[in-house]
């Protein structure tokens, strides 16, 4: 992991970390044989190094305990999660609701649609694998009512979109990750998945109009 963390380092300055902190990295670190994981503990300690403070000793120990297929759960529910308002926290959204047009909203229940992550490679049986790690709620969550005279700011896979409500009282669904699973999903990075990405963004086009940050507009009323 050390020899790994020298070959990533480029031309920066470093800083001092806290020897308590460094002490406790080594200790879990020596249980680390896996490659791709030792490649992951190598990028904690030069961000380490580079500004202490970056990862908890909670986030370390858990990692410590994480197995192979864990890891790559995490790095499945990384690959689609987005941000969206003004919370910075990691969500994976999992559907909206919108309610009816004019009087039918009186006799029609709003119905929910939903996007099927398990379509990504993110099953259920995973979702509930992280849950029970922690790093992701159990309770589905849901934003509060949506108002089209002002615009939500959703960003993922590097870009960032603007959602306008087509109807008043649109509502998001979705799972948020836990301060320790943004932790660690900061050290697992992103994957590209245009394929979900596309899906997300069709989903969301039947109850918002969307403008891209590269001034494309969807724009699908159901």
């Amino acid at each position: 992991i050390i020899k790994i963390t020298h070959d990533l380092c480029r031309d920066e300055t470093s800083r001092s970390p806290d020897p308590d902190w460094l002490y406790r990295f080594f200790e879990m670190a020596k249980t680390i044989y896996g490659e791709s994981m030792q490649n992951l503990w190598a990028r904690i300690l030069k961000q380490e190094i580079l500004k202490p403070g970056s990862t908890s000793l909670k986030a370390l120990a858990l990692l410590e305990t994480i197995t192979q297929r864990e890891a790559q759960a995490l790095q499945r529910a990384c690959s689609l999660a987005c941000t969206f308002g003004s919370d910075g926290s990691n969500k994976l959204i999992t559907g909206f609701r919108q309610p009816e047009n004019g009087m039918r909203r009186y006799f029609k229940p709003d119905l929910a649609e939903r996007l099927a992550l398990g379509s990504f490679k993110l099953p259920f049986t995973d979702l509930m694998l992280l849950m029970d790690l922690g790093l992701i709620l159990r309770t589905e969550l849901e934003s509060g009512l949506l108002d089209p005279a002002s615009s939500l700011p959703l960003s993922g896979q590097g870009q960032t979109f603007m959602l306008t409500p087509l109807r008043k009282g649109a509502r998001i669904y979705y799972y948020r990750f836990s301060p320790t699973g943004n932790e660690l999903a900061k050290l697992v990075g992103q994957k590209s998945h245009s394929e979900y990405l596309d899906a997300l963004i069709a989903l969301l086009s039947r109850a918002f109009s969307i403008n891209s940050d590269v001034g494309s507009t969807v724009n699908e009323k159901a």
